[in-house]
């Protein structure tokens, strides 16, 4: 019986075929939107003005080249492809090989193409300008949704890349891409308050921008939606939007916003996600102390109790446990639910243990003089603070009726 045996040089094309169409499926970062559906590809890929040249793809991940670098045997490939490449047959044993000519490297050093590099660059350009002004025409309430959804993609796609990211409000798309939050499409509106998100990233004129006009009421009011995607994205915008220091006060003032908000966060029918993304929020939003009284109020409890800690600190008041000498915030004496300084505090005095106060000159108040300035703080923020029941729940009321 006659075997015929694959030669060594059928087995690396297979090799090399098997892995080149791995990297190819797998790679992150192309060009094209192939995530989308077929009609917004297709119109996606017709705002192209030139054709994409041969000598732009990079051969494995069959993608436009943004670092292109030569290799001994004179082909060109993506750096980050062909390092993995190079790692791949590492990781099998095997010599360093050219994925083209399948012939044994010597070395695998790899060598820039700069003026490859910079023809890319220049074709980029060009296209991303005319590609944005057809996009321009799309982002309205007049034009069909496919045709909408598509430029909305496209900005996407331009503003995730690093050096082009601020080129949407250079643009001055962002009003256009508010107004189809207004949309009757919710595809639309999905797709724009994604698009408000992607662009707002690392870009604080983005976020003042947003903060103009009617806009951040009109994405508060998406808050409202019975779980939606456009409520899930509308808190992820809120939480970029929250980054910036500058805008918490104008998202706080939004009638309803921290109140939702609060109730998201401890939502136990939305998703993980969301339920992140709101109190996520709301920590941000801490830094306004307007916003920490709507939290207080709604229940929110944790920022008043932190800010009336960091205020008694402060005032050169210190709280130290005399049991064991150990300082009644360490965490082995209380359950694991605890996980801000003053509620531990407070439940450690609950546990009859015996507390001291000191001061810097050494004197020992009693429990009245420590928490008279508290319940001050309560009665200056929250008027009748004694009304809200997560309060009860926190306190042993006994400490604070002085």
């Amino acid at each position: 019986m006659c075997l015929l045996l694959a030669s060594p040089a059928t087995r690396d094309h297979d090799w090399v075929v098997a892995i080149a169409d791995r990297m190819a499926e797998s790679w992150d970062g192309s060009y094209e939107d192939s995530g989308s559906v077929s009609d917004e590809s297709s119109y996606y890929a017709r705002l192209h003005i030139e054709p994409i040249y041969d000598s732009f793809l990079c051969p494995l991940t069959k993608q436009v080249m943004r670092d292109p670098v030569t290799i001994e045997s004179g082909q060109t490939f993506e750096r980050a492809a062909i390092e993995m490449w190079f790692n791949e047959c590492k990781e099998s044993r095997r010599r360093p090989i050219c994925p083209m000519t399948l012939k044994e490297l010597k070395s695998t050093e790899l060598n820039p193409s700069i003026a490859l590099r910079n023809t890319i660059e220049e074709w980029t350009a060009r296209n991303e300008a005319v590609q944005l002004d057809k996009a321009r025409k799309s982002l309205n309430l007049g034009s069909p949704e496919n045709e909408t959804l598509g430029s909305l993609k496209y900005v996407q796609h331009v503003c995730q890349k690093g050096l082009s990211r601020h080129i949407a409000r250079n643009a001055g798309l962002i009003p256009m891409i508010v107004s189809l939050l207004k949309s009757t499409s919710r595809k639309v509106q999905f797709r724009a308050l994604e698009t408000l998100r992607i662009v707002a990233q690392e870009d604080s004129e983005c976020k003042e921008m947003l903060a103009e006009g009617d806009t951040l009421h009109t994405v508060v009011k998406f808050l409202r939606h019975e779980r939606s995607k456009e409520k899930e994205e509308a808190v992820a915008l809120l939480y970029e939007l929250s980054k910036s220091e500058a805008l918490c006060e104008e998202i706080g003032s939004v009638n309803g916003a921290i109140l939702i908000l609060v109730g998201m966060s401890s939502s136990k029918s939305e998703n993980i996600t969301t339920v992140e993304n709101a109190d996520r929020t709301l920590e941000n939003l801490e830094v306004c102390e307007n916003n920490i009284r709507q939290m207080a109020e709604y229940g929110r409890l944790r920022p008043l109790l932190t800010q009336i800690l960091e205020e008694s600190q402060e005032a050169n008041i210190s709280c130290r446990c005399l049991y064991a000498g150990e300082d009644p915030t360490n965490r082995k004496y209380f359950p694991e639910c605890c996980t801000s300084p003053l509620p531990l505090i407070l439940r450690y005095l609950d546990m009859k243990e015996t507390c001291l106060v000191e001061t810097d000159n050494n004197q020992i108040p009693g429990k009245a003089e420590f928490w008279s300035p508290i319940e001050e703080k309560f009665t200056r923020t929250l008027g009748n603070w004694r009304k809200f029941v997560p309060l009860e729940e926190c306190f042993n009321l006994e400490y604070l009726s002085l």
